[in-house]
């Protein structure tokens, strides 16, 4: 019996059902789902949320890297059930990405993981805004993260500190080189208005993680199936929780290009 919420989808659809892309091609000439490669380099409560909807969508290949183990937060968010607590948070993950899509490969050895040249590969990277880099803290991460290549296409997912639990920054797509730093990421963290500070509403924080997870999957999608990622990009994408209701506002990475993470 699966354990998710999302139930696995169809990969193959009937090509009258694909509408024509806005440029003019149609859809048919993206990566389909089902071939997409996704990294996960780190996981928190949205992109494990994500990582089950992508699965529900038809995507097959996973590669899911985070030995933490899973906390009690994690599970009060909705990502996980309270059985998993204590378990690391990958093994919980790739149980949960079999359930969601029982043809789904769900590996750990990054080694293993496409080259750049490939289309539909893309690294989902969980980081927050309180430490500097978790591939460069964790040791695990550090070196799954040494195998990818300097024009393999990340998207951060950032949990933003000191604002309400549940709130999240998703970062434009960028190559790895150009990957978001730690002072891009606190400016764009502060540029979004804070809310007063109140107890969680645990009741709600399950569904703002679903909305949370929804959007980023949605990024997932748009980035590694296309080949029309812009590098240049600089817009954020800030999911805060409400009370019920969550909001998503779109915010600027910074006012000046950065010369660390600018893909210039």
């Amino acid at each position: 019996m699966t354990t998710s919420a999302v139930p696995a989808a169809p990969t193959a659809r009937h090509p009258s059902l694909r509408a024509a892309h806005p440029t003019g091609t149609r859809l048919l000439t993206r990566t389909p789902a089902a071939d997409l490669q996704l990294l996960f380099l780190g996981v928190n409560p949205v992109t494990a949320a994500a990582a089950i909807i992508l699965a529900g969508c038809g995507v097959r290949g996973f590669t899911v890297l985070d030995p933490r183990p899973v906390t009690w937060d994690d599970a009060a968010a909705g990502a996980y059930d309270l059985p998993d607590v204590g378990r690391s948070r990958d093994h919980s993950l790739r149980q949960r990405l079999l359930a969601a899509n029982p043809q789904a490969l769900a590996g750990g050895r990054a080694e293993l993981f496409p080259g750049p040249d490939r289309p539909g590969t893309l690294v989902i990277r969980a980081r927050s805004t309180g430490i500097t880099d978790p591939t460069d803290d964790d040791a695990p991460l550090a070196a799954a993260a040494s195998h990818l290549a300097e024009d393999h296409l990340v998207l951060d997912v950032i949990s933003v500190e000191g604002h309400p639990p549940g709130t999240t920054m998703v970062w434009p797509v960028r190559p790895w080189y150009a990957r978001a730093c730690s002072e891009c990421v606190r400016a764009a963290a502060g540029t979004s208005p804070r809310e007063p500070a109140r107890t969680p509403r645990h009741e709600a924080w399950p569904s703002h993680t679903a909305v949370a997870a929804g959007v980023t999957a949605q990024h997932v999608l748009a980035a590694a199936t296309s080949t029309l990622v812009d590098p240049s990009e600089s817009l954020v994408t800030v999911l805060r929780p409400g009370a019920p209701l969550s909001t998503v506002d779109i915010t600027g990475v910074g006012p000046e290009p950065c010369a660390w993470c600018s893909p210039g």
